[in-house]
């Protein structure tokens, strides 16, 4: 019951959560995320967020940074290009999700 909970809390966010593999693949997107995206979960699952956002290198390596060390990573204001030229301006958090050692999941 706690983890139906837990989903239908994520899940009514208006803030979009992620959760990344270790190769910054998407294991899931909230629907506020799928807005932003404009994308449903079904068709985005397992893509890489190179794949999802254009021109995100120094994010990305933002992330693998977050996930080496441990440590969370935060972008202020951070310019996203999805396709078709689309242009959005986010805040972003991200932080390792500390199941494991080292962490194989960033939130």
């Amino acid at each position: 019951m706690l983890r139906n909970y837990q989903r239908r809390v994520v899940e009514s966010l208006s803030i979009a959560v992620l959760v990344l593999d270790r190769r910054l693949r998407l294991l899931f997107m909230n629907p506020a995320a799928e807005t932003l995206f404009e994308l449903s979960f079904r068709k985005a699952q397992r893509l890489g967020l190179s794949e999802l956002v254009i021109g995100a290198e120094s994010f990305i390596a933002g992330l693998r940074h977050c996930l080496e060390s441990g440590h969370p990573y935060i972008e202020r204001e951070l310019q996203l290009t999805f396709p078709l030229e689309r242009i959005v301006t986010v805040d972003c958090t991200a932080a390792p999700l500390l199941e494991r050692d080292p962490p194989t999941e960033l939130l």
